[in-house]
């Protein structure tokens, strides 16, 4: 044989080498620039399934308008399965097609660039059940009334009033929760409400919490929201996750001597995100005990908020007052950013939430992408509703969440708030009942004593109108 020939059959042979190398070992670099939706699966609600999925891109590549498609089939395995017609959403309401079927959820992920990844589908689940939705209309209306501003960085006893993270109401008298670490307090106030506006806001009163005591001192306090109990003061702290400082719940008297803490669930103290624990708190209606929500979502139950879909389930836990003990618990869906992600401080959370009817609140949802986005929202808790409180983890759990309902945007009254502003919203209290017998409802800001800039310690008056 030739040199040549060698020499040409041994390129010839490193060729085929390289070809067979290429497609057995880069095959699924070549594939990885595609989107792909992992953990498809698909929970059933009460007048709807939702789907759910995990978007991902090697490159990072953000998510565009992915595809969606459902399935109606006869049983777990698929059989007889449809591709049911104008199902295109990431939730599904059922029809009286579906009573007694099982349903499929696909996923076809797309890159904001337009390409496509492979479809998947999730298992079937079912059986489906109808039940009637009675809750197309709200039963209630928060009704636009007046803005107040406090000034900034105004002085009272020796301490600067800021960070105004939470409030509550008794005996004509507010209770506002400051959320300064290195000072913790809470202030007593008086807001005066004339022809159904705010007239005046005067600070009586600073209670500072004495950290020669033990449970003082030997907590992290970032205080985030505050309640009134049988002559007790009931406080929520966000501790400090980075420092591995702990989230707590405590009472103390009128003057701020520490009476008793509250027993947390340990999913709260090894699975919380930093500054994303305690925000809310509200008193039950029939004073026997409280509600507490974590802002944001458990790292064992989802991921924070996304764009456009989230799977970001919250938990609304009760603690009863004799025992200080967590006796149920539900399961919040909180809703995906607003807009596109655009920054790592993109985020939405629950930051309040007001209990005003057995089992129905109002909750504040605070989002952030260079503005504040606030939406109010009617939750209610349904006999069907899951008690989440012995379940440790509710990624691909199944479950029923509250019922919400939007019923407020504060984008609707930008231009009525001074320079447009809608500001930090972090609490929610009744206030004094009008003249026509419906309750007020005042909604303050957290200015975060101007440490990022010009910020709003902000009053905003509303009516609560029950129909």
């Amino acid at each position: 044989m030739k040199l040549s020939n060698i020499k040409n059959n041994a390129v010839l042979g490193l060729f085929f080498c390289i070809a067979i190398l290429t497609n057995c070992g880069n095959t699924r670099e070549v594939l990885s620039t595609n989107p792909l939706a992992t953990s498809v699966f698909v929970k059933l609600e009460k007048t709807q399934a939702r789907g759910f999925y995990i978007y991902e891109d090697k490159e990072n590549n953000p998510e565009g308008t992915s595809y969606f498609q459902w399935y109606r089939a006869d049983d777990e395995n698929g059989t007889n399965q449809v591709k049911i017609a104008n199902a295109t959403s990431q939730t599904y309401t059922y029809t009286e097609k579906d009573k007694g079927k099982y349903l499929a959820f696909e996923v076809v992920p797309v890159q904001k660039d337009g390409q496509k990844g492979v479809a998947e589908k999730s298992e079937f689940k079912g059986k489906v059940f109808l039940q009637n939705d009675d809750s197309e209309t709200a039963n209630i209306e928060l009704k636009f009334l007046d803005e107040y501003l406090y000034p900034a960085n105004q002085m009272f006893q020796g301490t600067k009033i800021g960070g105004l993270s939470g409030i509550a109401y008794q005996n004509d008298t507010y209770y506002i929760v400051c959320d300064d670490s290195k000072n913790p307090r809470y202030y007593k106030a008086k807001i005066d409400i004339n022809n159904r506006k705010i007239s005046n806001v005067t600070f009586t009163e600073v209670i500072v919490f004495d950290k020669e005591q033990d449970f003082y001192s030997s907590n992290f306090l970032d205080l985030e929201s505050i309640v009134l109990q049988n002559e007790n003061v009931i406080i929520s702290s966000e501790g400090s996750i980075n420092k591995d400082k702990k989230p707590s719940i405590f009472a103390s008297n009128m003057q701020g001597d520490f009476i008793a803490e509250y027993t947390i669930p340990d999913k709260f103290l090894t699975q919380s995100r930093h500054n994303g624990v305690f925000e809310s708190l509200s008193e039950s209606i029939d004073n026997q005990g409280i509600w507490c929500a974590n802002e944001l979502p458990l790292k064992s139950d989802g991921s924070e908020a996304g764009y456009p879909h989230t799977h970001s389930p919250l938990r609304f836990t009760y603690y009863d007052t004799k025992t200080k003990q967590a006796t149920k618990e539900f399961i919040y869906e909180l809703s995906p950013l607003p807009l596109q992600n655009t920054s790592n401080n993109d985020m939405n959370g629950v930051s309040d939430i007001l209990e005003y009817k057995e089992n129905e609140f109002l909750v504040i949802e605070r989002a952030f992408q260079s503005k504040n986005v606030i939406r109010i929202f009617k939750v209610s808790v349904e006999e069907n509703s899951t008690n989440s409180l012995n379940m440790n983890s509710l990624n691909y759990a199944e479950y029923i969440p509250l019922k919400k309902e939007l019923i407020f945007d504060f984008e609707s009254i930008r231009t009525e708030l001074t320079n447009q502003k809608i500001d930090n919203i972090e609490g929610v209290t009744f206030g004094e009942t009008l003249p026509n017998g419906n309750k007020t409802i005042i909604f303050i800001s957290d200015d975060n004593f101007q440490n990022y800039g010009l910020q709003l310690n902000q009053f905003i008056l509303f009516e609560l109108i029950e129909k």
